[in-house]
């Protein structure tokens, strides 16, 4: 089933499935963060994601530890995926 964003949070409702807004356009990551240790408890997050949001988490300053498992296998080219992605460092980072 296709569900519009703005339809997100009505279907999420009417289905019970809990969900955190946090941020206008964009999520906002610190805030979430924020609201998710707040009204959740939640005092850990492990992130299995892709590139960019492991990209973002650490040019956020999100991220406190990070453990690196290999997998022995062989993949390339240039569209695939890197561990973080994220925009080329500014001479200050």
């Amino acid at each position: 089933m296709e569900v519009t964003l703005k339809a997100c949070p009505a279907y999420l409702q009417r289905e019970a499935v809990p969900y955190l807004v946090a941020g206008n356009q964009h999520v906002d990551l610190d805030l979430t963060l924020e609201k998710m240790k707040a009204q959740l408890d939640v005092r850990r997050v492990l992130s299995t994601a892709g590139g960019k949001l492991n990209g973002a988490l650490l040019r956020g300053g999100l991220i406190d530890e990070i453990n690196i498992e290999l997998l022995p296998a062989v993949i390339g080219g240039y569209d695939t995926p890197s561990l973080f992605t994220s925009p080329g460092l500014k001479p200050d980072e």
